[in-house]
């Protein structure tokens, strides 16, 4: 993942890299985005251009995992295929309602999916 591999969320930069250092995937990440503190970037579709343009992705080559619509809609608004995650805060199917390409509701099943997509 380091080679093309970035983080969006919604939280602010400052917490969302705290967060990504402590569950100790900061290194794995080539960039990480999130909102700024005068409101920029508060929404899924936003950040995802934003992190896109700045890392230079391909919506082709991307794919974008979220446990929430709002996740499923940025990924939607961007070309993004996307995978729903049931193992966090939004269910099957808020996933579902939204368009998720692809639900999954185990962490393990996470690698398989997103090659399934790439």
């Amino acid at each position: 993942m380091t080679s093309n591999g970035f983080i969006s969320a919604c939280k602010h930069n400052t917490y969302a890299r705290k967060i990504t250092k402590h569950f100790g995937i900061a290194d794995f990440m080539d960039y990480e985005f999130g909102s700024e503190s005068d409101g920029t970037h508060a929404d899924k579709t936003s950040l995802i251009r934003f992190g896109m343009a700045q890392s230079k992705a391909k919506a082709e080559q991307s794919i974008m995992v979220g446990d929430r619509h709002y996740d499923i809609i940025g990924a939607q608004n961007n070309g993004l295929r996307s995978v729903g995650v049931t193992y966090g805060y939004g269910g099957q199917q808020e996933l579902e309602k939204a368009g998720a390409t692809k639900i999954i509701s185990r962490p393990t099943d996470l690698a398989n999916a997103v090659r399934a997509l790439l």
